[in-house]
């Protein structure tokens, strides 16, 4: 019977039978219930300068189907951590890195890493008052920008390992494609078109290995850290990217798509000048630094099939609302499908127009 860390209880007994990491303290859940436990412990003796580590268990719950895939996305983590953290994108005295691995059980499926505390996810922290400046905003988006830009291109070199990340076909897996549908519907939004870019891109994850993306590059597994200066300037210390369960290999638009997507989020419902000029870096910083091509109008598309399916359960908004997110997102799918040069001009990617590369169209054609 696999051991379930699912109290405090029983991580203290695994951390006293499994590891030589000592706590007498209360140890705290951070998350858990659905796809993994997650438990920050207060070490009695520092290990290594670090004075508290998280615990992430992923469980193999009997009651999801996918209960296999949850077991498998914390090796990928584990991989995805270990070989980012050792490359040329997280060197010293750089402003983004990844936690650092300490510790991993692959028979009970334990991941050890470094604490990062409580600061703020980068989502929060552009949605809290007074807001960001926007100079510090500017900042951020190009630094995230320049990064999965260039973790697009390692991933594509000689140097970067496979990492035994998983075949695509556990990918299609994800619930995330199986609801976007669902959800329109419940907007009484319904459209034979989106059922189409759906099975266009379950076709995409199970062929697409262009190179090795994040997976989940949104503003919710970002953390920044911030400092105030001498002078009142609030300064960015470092940024840290988290939760590196979805990275595989696919479409380098995806990661595109998540970020720049959540900044329309943050510009309709908390503050325009935060999400439009955190929107306007980034996708100018990473049409400047991308050398693997990214098709500008698969990212239009997948920008409105991610507002589509985000808008409902992250709470942006009442019904009215998420109904117009709804409509913008059925109305860029429309659009990226039908490719029109003037239109990406005008639209919340244009600063990738007229980067798209000479090939078929993404949807419809290729059907």
């Amino acid at each position: 019977m696999p051991l379930e860390l699912t109290t405090e209880e029983s991580v203290h007994a695994y951390l006293n039978n499994h590891t030589t990491f000592n706590t007498s303290d209360p140890i705290e859940l951070v998350k858990g219930g659905y796809c993994n436990y997650t438990w920050r412990i207060r070490l009695s003796t520092p290990y290594k300068g670090y004075r508290s580590l998280i615990l992430k268990h992923a469980q193999p719950f009997a009651a999801y189907a996918n209960s296999e895939m949850i077991v498998e996305r914390l090796q990928y983590e584990y991989r995805a951590l270990k070989a980012v953290s050792e490359s040329p994108l997280c060197g010293k005295g750089g402003l983004i890195g990844v936690p650092a691995v300490i510790h991993y059980d692959e028979d009970i499926h334990v991941l050890i890493m470094q604490d990062l505390g409580t600061i703020p996810t980068l989502l929060d922290y552009f949605c809290t008052q007074p807001p960001p400046p926007s100079d510090l905003v500017a900042v951020v988006a190009t630094q995230l920008a320049e990064f999965i830009a260039e973790l697009h291109v390692w991933g594509k070199g000689p140097d970067a390992p496979r990492l035994g990340l998983p075949p695509v076909q556990k990918v299609v897996g994800s619930p995330m494609l199986h609801v976007v549908i669902p959800r329109a519907a419940l907007s009484g939004v319904v459209d034979p078109l989106l059922e189409e870019v759906i099975d266009m891109f379950k076709a995409e994850a199970l062929t697409s290995n262009e190179t090795l993306i994040m997976g989940d590059y949104w503003l919710g597994n970002i953390l920044i850290d911030v400092e105030d200066s001498p002078d009142g300037a609030r300064i960015v210390k470092k940024l840290w990217v988290i939760d590196w369960e979805m990275c595989r290999y696919g479409n380098p638009a995806k990661d595109v798509v998540e970020i720049a997507g959540d900044c329309f989020f943050v510009s309709r419902f908390k503050n325009t000048v935060v999400g439009e000029c955190m929107r306007h870096h980034f996708l100018k910083a990473y049409a400047r630094a991308a050398k693997v091509k990214v098709d500008p109008f698969r990212v239009v598309v997948g920008m409105g099939v991610h507002w589509i399916n985000w808008a409902r359960p992250l709470g942006w908004g009442n019904e009215e609302e998420i109904r117009e997110c709804v409509d913008v997102g059925l109305e860029y799918v429309r659009r990226g499908t039908e490719r029109s040069e003037d239109w990406l001009a005008t639209s919340w990617a244009k600063e990738l127009a007229r980067r798209a590369p000479n090939e078929a169209p993404f949807i419809r054609s290729n059907l």
